[in-house]
């Protein structure tokens, strides 16, 4: 994982689920206490799904259990009239990649 990722995604998500659970930091969640988490990756970066590392976390990939590419999911948009949408990526990343020919 990207630091910036673990940083600016992953550490405020997890601090909010904790919030709304009514369990903010340093609370021990109970156990059987949960919440599942939708995560849009495609068929496309199936490599990134990944389980959650805390088990008051549950992920699901609903694109990947439709089967669907970043293409579905573009026509999908297009579909319902939303266009199209640019891939994702921080400044940071995308000034990394430029910088290491990625």
């Amino acid at each position: 994982m990207q630091r910036s990722t673990g940083q600016y995604k992953v550490k405020p998500i997890k601090a909010k689920v904790r919030e709304l659970l009514g369990y903010p930091y340093p609370f021990r969640i109970p156990r059987g206490v949960y919440v599942e988490q939708w995560v849009g990756i495609s068929l496309d970066e199936i490599h990134r799904a990944k389980d959650s590392d805390v088990a008051y976390m549950r992920n699901r990939h609903p694109l990947l259990d439709l089967g669907w590419t970043r293409d579905d999911c573009i026509a999908y948009l297009r579909s319902c009239g939303w266009g199209d949408t640019p891939k994702s990526a921080c400044l940071g990343c995308i000034t990394t990649q430029i910088v290491n020919g990625g």
